[in-house]
C-alpha cells in the first residue's frame, strides 16, 4: 500500500511539476534549469492548466500581473501556441538560454584575452553578425559604465532607428572600450564615428569623439570626419558639450602646424571651414541653443585656439583660411557689445583674453 501511494505521489508531481515551474518562474528565469518530468501526462495537464488560466485571465490587461506570482499574462497568451514540449523548448528555453550563455561566453573572452588583438577582432566580428539586443547586452556586460548601457539601451529600443544605426552604436561602444589598449582599432572607431554622424536619424547619442588621438589616424578618415563635423553644425545636430568638443578638435588641428604644410594643409583648411560654418551657426537660435549659448560657446572656444602665443602674421603668409577666423572675430565682437559688452558676458580672464585677441587680429 505504502508502495503504491509513493508511486502514485510521485506520478502526480511529475505530473504537475513543469506546469508549476512554468507559472512560478518570471521570464528571464527561464534561464534556470528545467524541470526533466516532461512526459505525455505532464503535457496533458500543462495544457489544461493553461486553459484554465486562459479562461480566468482573459479580460486582464495583458500587461499586468497575476499578484500571486510572478507569471506574465503575455508569456501565457504566447505558450497557447506551443504543440508540444519541443516547441515549448524551442519558443521559451532556448532562446533565452542562448542569449545568456552567448553574452557570457563573449563576456569571459573579453576578460580573459583582452590583451589579445586577434582576440578581441574576434569578438568584433561576432558583434557584428549576432542579433543587435544580444549584441548591446554583451558590451553593457563588458562595460562599467552606466551611461553605456542607458545609451545602448535607448537606441535599441528605439522603433524609428535604423538597424544599422544600431549596429554602429553597439560597435563604437566596444571599440571605444578597445581602442586604447590597441590602438590599431583606432581608425575602425573613427569610420564607425563618421558613418554615425552622417546618418539620418534624428536621435543622436552622443559619442566619445577621439580628440587626443585624432591625427594619428589615416588623412583620409580624418578629413572625412570633419567633413562630418563641419554638416553636423550646418544641421543643428550639435548640443553644448559637443561644440565644446569640436573646438577641442580645432585645437588640436591648429596646433599642427609645426609638422610640415604639405601634410597638415588639408586638415587646417577643414578647421578653418568648421569655423566660418560657426559663423553662420551664430545666426540661427533653438530652444537648446540660443544666440547668447552660442555667442560665448564660440568666445570660449576661440579664445582656447588662438592663445597670445599665435601668430596671425605667420599664419597669413601661410594659410588664407586664416581670415576666416578673424571674420568670426569681428561678428563675435559685435555680438558681444549687442549683449552689453564682453565684460558682462564673460568672466575678467576670458574677457582679457578677449580683447586681446581681437587686437592682434585687427593689426
Amino acid at each position: 500500500m505504502i508502495a503504491v501511494s509513493v508511486a502514485v505521489l510521485f506520478l502526480a508531481v511529475t505530473t504537475a511539476a513543469p506546469f508549476l515551474q512554468f507559472i512560478l518562474l518570471g521570464e528571464w528565469d527561464f534561464q534556470a534549469g528545467q524541470c526533466a518530468y516532461k512526459s505525455p501526462q505532464s503535457w496533458a495537464f500543462y495544457r489544461l492548466g493553461l486553459c484554465t488560466l486562459w479562461l480566468m485571465t482573459r479580460d486582464v490587461n495583458p500587461t499586468s500581473w497575476i499578484k500571486w506570482s510572478t507569471f506574465s499574462l503575455v508569456k501565457l497568451r504566447r505558450s497557447l501556441h506551443d504543440q508540444n514540449w519541443l516547441e515549448y523548448d524551442i519558443n521559451h528555453w532556448r532562446r533565452l538560454r542562448n542569449a545568456d550563455d552567448l553574452v557570457k561566453g563573449l563576456a569571459w573572452i573579453d576578460r580573459s584575452f583582452t590583451r589579445s588583438l586577434d582576440a578581441v577582432y574576434s569578438l568584433y566580428h561576432c558583434l557584428q553578425d549576432i542579433h543587435i539586443p544580444i549584441a548591446a547586452q554583451a558590451v553593457s556586460e563588458l562595460n562599467p559604465d552606466v551611461t553605456v548601457t542607458q545609451r545602448l539601451q535607448q537606441v535599441v529600443e528605439n522603433p524609428v532607428m535604423q538597424i544599422a544605426y544600431k549596429r554602429d552604436n553597439v560597435i563604437a561602444s566596444f571599440l571605444e572600450m578597445h581602442r586604447r589598449t590597441h590602438p590599431s582599432l583606432g581608425s575602425f572607431y573613427l569610420e564607425t564615428i563618421v558613418r554615425l554622424s552622417n546618418t539620418r536619424d534624428t536621435v543622436r547619442p552622443f559619442m566619445d569623439w577621439p580628440v587626443r588621438d585624432l591625427l594619428t589616424f589615416p588623412n583620409d578618415i580624418i578629413e572625412q570626419f570633419l567633413m562630418c563635423i563641419k554638416a553636423m553644425i550646418a544641421h543643428e545636430h550639435l548640443t553644448a558639450p559637443n561644440v565644446i568638443t569640436v573646438w577641442a578638435l580645432i585645437q588640436r588641428i591648429i596646433g599642427q602646424l609645426t609638422g610640415g604644410p604639405d601634410d597638415v594643409e588639408p586638415h587646417i583648411n577643414l578647421g578653418f571651414a568648421i569655423i566660418e560654418q560657426f559663423e553662420a551657426w551664430l545666426t540661427r537660435s533653438t530652444p537648446q541653443l540660443e544666440h547668447n549659448d552660442r555667442v560665448a560657446l564660440c568666445v570660449y572656444g576661440m579664445v582656447k585656439v588662438f592663445t597670445p602665443s599665435f601668430d596671425f602674421h605667420l599664419w597669413r603668409t601661410r594659410y588664407s583660411g586664416i581670415e576666416k577666423a578673424a571674420s568670426l572675430v569681428k561678428v563675435l565682437d559685435e555680438c558681444l557689445v549687442k549683449m552689453g559688452g564682453g565684460q558682462v558676458v564673460l568672466t575678467r580672464f576670458v574677457n582679457l583674453r578677449w580683447e586681446e585677441l581681437v587686437a592682434r587680429c585687427s593689426m
